[in-house]
């Protein structure tokens, strides 16, 4: 007998094949002929295996690294241990153009070591600063997969075989089939990443794409080029969907686990290790940036001539950042309480959309006459902005949400209080800190979005990482700089600020009580 699950599948492709013909008509007929021709062309077939070897080689060293770095941040003491867990995620918030706009400060042409022999410039350029960029995720995947260890079993571990065969018989086979899949996830960011490729001049599948649209206006063609790599990065997913499901659906940030290894020999390795992480992400560029503007007036002269972009962006992913954690926490509390499993199980299919993909659907199908106030008003941006990050941020309030009890609301409503009145006195003070860390993350990806804005921004009104990627194309090192590093100091004043709200609101509720 034919499941529901059959006759859902087929709804959604005979669907999407009646819009596909609403938009390319007859072409839809010769689809598969264009598609069969585009790729035995040599030069596609060339930038496509460049990009599968780039992911490829991408997601196999954030794995072995990944590993690395979580067993030290999680089962060994070592120097600066708490300080590192809450930083090392910050390079995957950041803007992607952060790191190569540092590095090229230091070894790029006129960097301030450009005599080093490495090409920053290059294949290994860009697989230098994907590695940087992407191992947080697999950090927070593996470590999240430590979160219920028991310290119980870890002691019997121990005491039974000691700690090598701890780690050989229990520890490595646990986090091992999540280092996988977040590798593999990994593996379809890099395909679907274009800030990086672009910014290095480095041809790429998305550079490509991009370069199709925007250069050509030819959305046929770049349907047609990013149709296999849609295919061969969602049957990639097939294969991680329920670990990833598995993994996300208790995410946790914290580690109950306390029990770790004082051996100073790991002590050391480790702090040398995280050191140098530390060092690649976050400290080099930072100083690389701040060199390389040479003059304070040089960060007055890019406030001068981006203050537009700076306003406008500011307000955009403010409202932005506020109405997605809104829809992610809504959607988390569906999803928990009433055991709406669809729910997560559909939003984690829109990782693999490439940003292009996106961006392409949103102007096919919302940007037609009668609808053009969406397109001038930045509601096209605003629905990019949505499809990109909720399900990033609805993974994060699952557990903000499940952190609740449910009895305490179910008390409420028992002593005769409002179903309003109940979420507003009860649930909301409870999911405050959680919402907001939320928004301040939402924000932090919303600012460094570049590749939904190139595509769908409002005429007339250009967003920072628009500004930024082109004078990067076009304009003075020394201006970027400053802008780049402007950006960051407006995300930590911002973070700040919110921090400080926090701490307000959690006093006057204390003093309340």
């Amino acid at each position: 007998m034919i499941g529901k699950s059959f006759y859902k599948k087929a709804t959604i492709l005979s669907s999407f094949f009646s819009l596909a013909y609403i938009f390319f008509d007859e072409k839809l007929i010769n689809f598969g002929h264009d598609l069969l021709n585009i790729m035995s062309d040599e030069r596609v077939i060339t930038i496509y295996m460049r990009t599968f070897l780039m992911a490829l080689f991408t997601s196999s060293v954030t794995f072995i690294v990944g590993i690395i770095l979580t067993f030290f941040l999680n089962e060994v003491n070592f120097l600066a241990n708490k300080f590192y867990r809450r930083v090392y995620y910050l390079p995957f918030v950041l803007p992607t153009y952060f790191l190569p706009t540092a590095w090229i400060s230091w070894i790029g042409d006129m960097g301030l070591f450009k005599l080093l022999k490495f090409d920053i410039y290059s294949f290994g350029g860009c697989l230098f600063l994907f590695t940087l960029y992407y191992l947080p995720l697999v950090i927070i995947a593996i470590s999240n997969t430590l979160y219920n260890n028991n310290s119980e079993i870890k002691e019997a571990a121990l005491l039974m075989g000691g700690y090598k065969g701890y780690l050989r018989k229990i520890w490595l086979p646990q986090i091992f089939p999540i280092a996988i899949s977040s590798s593999l996830l990994v593996f379809i960011l890099v395909i679907n990443n274009y800030s990086i490729p672009s910014i290095l001049g480095v041809s790429t599948f998305s550079t490509e794409l991009y370069a199709e649209f925007g250069a050509f206006y030819n959305y046929y063609n770049a349907v047609v080029k990013t149709t296999a790599i849609f295919i061969f990065c969602f049957v990639i997913f097939l294969f991680i969907r329920k670990s990833l499901v598995r993994t996300f659906k208790n995410l946790s940030f914290s580690y109950k686990n306390n029990l770790k290894e004082d051996n100073l020999f790991l002590g050391i390795l480790g702090s040398i290790c995280w050191g140098i992480f530390f060092l690649l992400t976050l400290v080099i560029p930072i100083f690389g940036l701040i060199l390389k503007i040479e003059s304070i007036f040089n960060i007055w002269d890019a406030i001068v001539l981006a203050k537009e972009q700076i306003v406008f962006s500011l307000w955009f992913t403010f409202l932005a950042a506020f109405i997605i954690v809104i829809i992610a926490i809504f959607l988390a509390y569906i999803y928990l309480r009433y055991n709406l499993k669809m729910i997560l199980n559909y939003l984690i299919k829109f990782l693999i959309l490439p940003p292009v993909f996106i961006g392409i659907i949103l102007l096919f199908l919302l940007n037609r006459r009668g609808l053009d106030y969406l397109y001038s008003q930045g509601i096209l941006l605003y629905l990019g902005y949505m499809i990109r990050f909720l399900p990033l941020i609805f993974i994060l309030m699952i557990p903000v949400v499940n952190s609740i009890p449910k009895e305490l609301e179910e008390a409420s409503l028992m002593t005769g209080k409002s179903y309003l009145e109940t979420k507003l006195r009860i649930f909301l003070p409870l999911v405050m800190p959680g919402l907001l860390l939320g928004w301040i993350i939402t924000f932090f990806f919303c600012q460094g979005e570049a590749e939904l804005s190139i595509l769908l921004y409002p005429p007339g009104a250009e967003t920072i990482s628009i500004r930024i990627l082109s004078l990067l194309h076009y304009g003075s090192s020394e201006i970027v700089n400053g802008l780049v590093l402007l950006q960051i100091i407006l995300l930590m004043f911002v973070t700040l600020i919110f921090y400080l709200i926090y701490k307000f609101i959690f006093k006057f509720t204390e003093m309340r009580r």
